[in-house]
């Protein structure tokens, strides 16, 4: 009896492993992609439960976050000031030096040397000079003078425009307070002159060429302000005849000696 049993046990036993074994082939042919206890399920349950799988939603893959590396931007002004070269240095432009003029304004006062002996009753100067120190340097000033002459039978009254032009050297040096200079230039004086005499009287004009010297110096009160003594003479004037309705004067050649007294404004 108890053979009996033992041997139903054993055949009980192996019968259960052949058909789970023959599940599990069943299950890898039909579901090779699942685990085998799915595969072991009942065919309609597989089914079933790969079906809810299937129309379950998935979930979308998280990207992985990479870190960003930011790069500043330099500014303009900084890119500017990189070398864009290194082999070679960074040339700064300079700016151009420019010139010491300065404007210049005088009152004359002297006489005509060859003007009908008239004196110069008024005189005043408008000029641009460059104040350079230890240079040559140019120069330009346009002058209005005004004399006259009485002898008593005949007078003449003088209104003369002088135009002058030339060089100049400045002895000075570089920020001394005084500046000595000499002079040389030419110019060219158109002149008015009202004539009478007992019986009559006209205006006659006349111009004349001529070359000039002077000499003169300056001190400088402030950076913007110098005062000037002046010296000039005119050599060598062509003779001019004043010319009007009653005819013509006697040959003068404009010549003059004057001192000037002024100021100047510039650097």
């Amino acid at each position: 009896m108890n053979r009996c049993l033992l041997a139903f046990v054993v055949l009980s036993v192996l019968s259960a492993c052949a058909s789970t074994k023959s599940h599990s082939a069943l299950g890898d042919d039909r579901h090779p992609n699942l685990p085998p206890v799915i595969a072991s399920l009942d065919g309609g349950f597989a089914e079933e439960s790969l079906g809810s799988l299937a129309e379950a939603p998935v979930a979308p893959k998280a990207e992985p976050t990479l870190p960003v590396a930011t790069k500043s931007v330099p500014s303009l002004g900084s890119a500017l000031q990189q070398d864009t070269n290194p082999g070679q240095p960074i040339i700064v432009p300079q700016a151009a030096e420019t010139p010491n003029r300065s404007i210049r304004l005088a009152v004359l006062f002297g006489d005509f040397d060859e003007l009908y002996g008239s004196d110069l009753d008024f005189g005043f100067l408008f000029g641009v000079v460059r104040t350079d120190p230890n240079a040559l340097v140019p120069y330009f000033d346009t002058s209005l003078l005004s004399g006259s002459m009485d002898n008593g039978f005949e007078s003449i009254n003088s209104f003369l425009v002088d135009f002058n032009f030339g060089g100049r050297y400045n002895f000075a040096l570089e920020d001394a307070r005084l500046r000595p200079y000499a002079e040389v230039g030419g110019d060219v004086i158109l002149g008015l002159f009202d004539y009478s005499n007992p019986s009559v009287s006209d205006t006659l004009f006349g111009a004349s060429l001529g070359l000039t010297v002077g000499a003169g110096f300056e001190f400088q009160v402030n950076d913007s302000l110098a005062l000037n003594i002046d010296y000039r003479t005119r050599l060598f004037g062509t003779d001019s005849e004043p010319e009007g309705s009653i005819g013509t004067l006697s040959q003068t050649s404009f010549d003059y000696s004057r001192f000037s007294f002024g100021v100047l404004f510039g650097n």
